[in-house]
């Protein structure tokens, strides 16, 4: 039996199911889309991120305003990290002057690690970088950016043996271990 995973941003992997070339996506937005199947599989939150010496961390009491003017280092277009980062600054009254774009968690966190920015990415994506001490979570109380991370796949697509085993493993999973 085999498997194989992908690891895509929202807008691709949802184009792979409507094409049928995955037969599930996990992804961290709703999808809108009642010919789907859609449930949830673990909750998310957006941490903001930077370098482990960065300036900003020696400052008490920031605020999100704060960050106005700072450079954000985020993921590409298309990507529902990207897309709920902008939602939760502009909630926050905050427009981001400077942006570096990067394809994938790991080239955001690579340029948040050299200095480059605050970068805004998934607590689970983070969570090694924290251990190892390469990444620090930016202190900030009024920050809160949440979503669920979801299964979708079309109803009129039948699932593999593998496929199937897969989402009954991640299912037992999530509901033992906060992913």
């Amino acid at each position: 039996m085999t498997l194989a995973a992908r690891i895509r941003n929202t807008e691709e992997i949802v184009q792979g199911v409507i094409d049928r070339t995955f037969g599930f996506g996990i992804i961290g937005a709703e999808w809108p889309d009642s010919a789907w199947e859609s449930w949830p599989i673990c909750d998310d939150d957006l941490d903001l991120v930077v370098a482990r010496e960065h300036p900003l961390l020696m400052r008490d009491n920031l605020t999100v305003r704060d960050l106005a003017d700072v450079t954000f280092v985020l993921r590409e277009s298309g990507s529902a990290t990207r897309a709920l980062a902008l939602q939760a600054l502009a909630s926050y009254g905050v427009v981001p002057v400077r942006q570096v774009e990067f394809e994938g968690n790991e080239a955001v966190k690579r340029a948040v690690a050299v200095g480059r920015g605050v970068g805004i990415l998934s607590e689970h994506s983070l969570m090694v970088d924290y251990r190892a001490g390469e990444l620090s979570r930016l202190p900030c109380a009024e920050w809160q950016c949440a979503r669920q991370f979801r299964v979708l796949r079309r109803t009129d697509r039948v699932l593999s043996r593998a496929e199937h085993a897969f989402l009954d493993l991640l299912g037992r999973v999530a509901a033992v271990t906060p992913l």
